[in-house]
């Protein structure tokens, strides 16, 4: 197993890589591809540096700003967004007369 976030972190991405290959090329892993697979620990250990900062969107550091645009990079934006804890869609906004008929009238 891993040791450190930043090596966590490339395991997490050769594990996606070679999911990706396997699945493109429609065949099942072999042994050493099964061995990559299995140092996939998730993305919990490395979740607050591998995805940028919700509110700044900014990386801890470059390096993870390397990490993080590769980890973009392989997945689709619906895939990348699951991961991220986003939304996959965008959320619909409630016309302004529902928006009124929810406030409390003046006392």
């Amino acid at each position: 197993m891993a040791s450190g976030e930043k090596t966590k972190s490339r395991d997490i991405i050769a594990a996606i890589r070679t999911l990706k290959t396997i699945e493109r090329e429609q065949r099942k892993a072999t042994p050493e591809e099964k061995a990559i697979l299995a140092r996939f620990s998730g993305f919990g250990p490395v979740a607050l540096s591998i995805f940028p900062d919700p509110v700044t969107g900014t990386y801890k550091d470059r390096g993870w700003q390397a990490i993080g645009e590769e980890l973009e990079g392989l997945l689709t934006g619906i895939e990348y967004d699951s991961v991220n804890g986003r939304p996959s869609t965008p959320s619909i906004p409630r016309p302004p007369s529902s928006a009124r008929s929810t406030r409390l009238s003046p006392v």
